[in-house]
């Protein structure tokens, strides 16, 4: 089963078994399987900020059989370069695609369903679950994010009203001392 190479996508599609260490390369535009040998860890792709994450997608590829659109930093050379990455959980090995754009892990994700269709469809169904999650949580920080501006922007105008109050009252202080000044000379003038 290999992937065939279209012009307009550019990426990497790989088996790993449950642990995550690497089948076979199915396609590597990347230049990975210079890198990175059957039986080895396919964590050893990535830079070492992305490492902890990998292994976070990982997980979340064996507990919900899926994981879709995971940025990670994967070693090119000695540039780092950012793939969006999907995952999907076979019985026993795990199908894992990167791609540079999100439109290009859904391509080989495609590609992947025309392969094998009863597979496809709960891919399929589970990714629209997680992009349907993640669009519900983009609202929600949406949401939390225009609150957050509203109370800034709130918090502001009481400050700019407090600090025009408290120079109100710095001049009324001290006119109240001049005031008290002007009364205490003409009593003292008085006597």
């Amino acid at each position: 089963m290999e992937i065939s190479e279209k012009d307009d996508i550019v990426g990497v599609a790989f088996l790993c078994d449950m642990h995550g260490r690497l089948i076979r390369f199915l396609r590597d535009d990347m230049g990975l399987s210079e890198k990175l040998r059957p039986g080895q860890p396919f964590i050893m792709a990535f830079d070492t900020e992305s490492i902890s994450k990998a292994f976070k997608f990982l997980s979340e590829v064996k507990a919900n059989g899926t994981a879709f659109d995971w940025e990670l930093c994967v070693m090119k050379g000695h540039a780092c370069e950012v793939l969006h990455f999907a995952g999907y959980a076979m019985p026993d090995s795990m199908f894992i695609v990167g791609s540079k754009t999100r439109s290009g892990v859904i391509q080989f994700c495609e590609e992947l369903m025309i392969i094998n269709n009863e597979q496809a469809n709960s891919v399929r169904a589970l990714m629209k679950e997680q992009i349907s999650a993640s669009h519900g949580q983009n609202e929600v920080e949406k949401k939390y994010y225009e609150e957050l501006t509203r109370l800034n922007n709130d918090l502001e105008i009481i400050q700019r009203q407090l600090e025009k109050k408290n120079l109100e009252l710095e001049n009324a202080y001290a006119a109240l001392q001049l005031a008290q000044e002007k009364l205490v000379q003409s009593e003292k003038m008085a006597s």
